[in-house]
């Protein structure tokens, strides 16, 4: 179940990068599973606003927490100092 969600959350994290900041020029994407829990972030660098982008319905962030918390997991998501980051943890089962 851990990797299912976090496979959905990588997934809608990567599918919002491409709708909202298709110009991007770098992603990180990281999966950290050591100690107690497992945690996923993904990070891209803001883009250049040279297009319109399709305003966020918020469905899709939603989602990703709502699949976190019922593995008493955490979630964040919101710009960080050069970027737009995701990321959430999970306790080993």
């Amino acid at each position: 179940m851990i990797e299912t969600t976090l496979v959905h959350v990588a997934r809608e994290a990567t599918t919002n990068i491409m709708k909202h900041a298709p110009e991007t020029d770098l992603v990180r994407i990281h999966v950290d599973s050591s100690g107690e829990t497992v945690s996923l972030t993904v990070w891209n660098r803001s883009a250049p606003a040279h297009h319109p982008t399709p305003p966020p319905s918020g469905f899709g962030l939603r989602r990703m927490e709502e699949r976190l918390d019922l593995l008493e997991g955490s979630f964040t998501s919101g710009p960080d100092a050069d970027g737009w980051r995701v990321a959430c943890s999970v306790p080993r089962a």
